[in-house]
């Protein structure tokens, strides 16, 4: 996602500002904040409280702030942030949730936003049954992991999505069998 991220700065990609929607336990912003070389602040967003308590416990979190709120009514001003991402998050909400989080995230992002998720398919769902029966023995766990694959847009309906939500130039990369990434840089 990196890649992705760079690509939506070009030049100003030493120095930035960047929200992550969905954080859970903020492992892409902890990824990012090492990674970056320069001035960069990033701001992880998730719409659990229990998950962010656990994310400041997992991490070393006094690098950036966590905030509680809601990725389809984002408590931000606009353009405000150079960057947004979304990871693994698009699935868990109904298409017209999904379109309210891709506006938002548009209009807080002054240079764009990238988005990766799963991509449904038969394949993705084989790889989701057999890898929770290979690695747990919870019954949530294992009915998680082949939802989250049943309930995901295939790369062309997350695309749709996006346009509804007023992405112009957006595009669409297949990453595998089963994942995309979303990418929409501002004009």
């Amino acid at each position: 996602m990196m890649r992705l991220v760079h690509e939506v700065l070009g030049e100003a990609s030493s120095a930035c500002t960047g929200l992550d929607v969905g954080t859970g336990l903020g492992d892409f912003i902890a990824y990012a904040s090492a990674y970056r070389v320069g001035q960069s602040c990033w701001v992880g967003l998730d719409s659990a409280w229990p998950v962010l308590q656990c994310a400041r416990r997992a991490r070393d979190a006094r690098h950036w702030p966590l905030l509680l709120g809601a990725g389809q009514r984002l408590p931000c001003a606009d353009e405000c942030f150079d960057v947004v991402t979304v990871a693994q998050t698009l699935h868990h909400l109904a298409p017209p949730e999904a379109v309210r989080l891709l506006g938002e995230c548009a209009r807080v992002a002054r240079r764009g936003v990238v988005v990766v998720d799963l991509a449904r398919g038969y394949l993705g769902l084989a790889g989701a049954w057999l890898l929770t029966r290979l690695t747990s023995r919870n019954p949530l766990t294992r009915a998680d992991g082949v939802q989250s694959v049943r309930r995901a847009y295939t790369p062309s309906e997350a695309l749709a999505l996006a346009r509804q939500a007023g992405w112009v130039g957006a595009r669409v990369h297949q990453r595998g069998p089963i994942r995309y990434a979303l990418v929409w840089r501002r004009a």
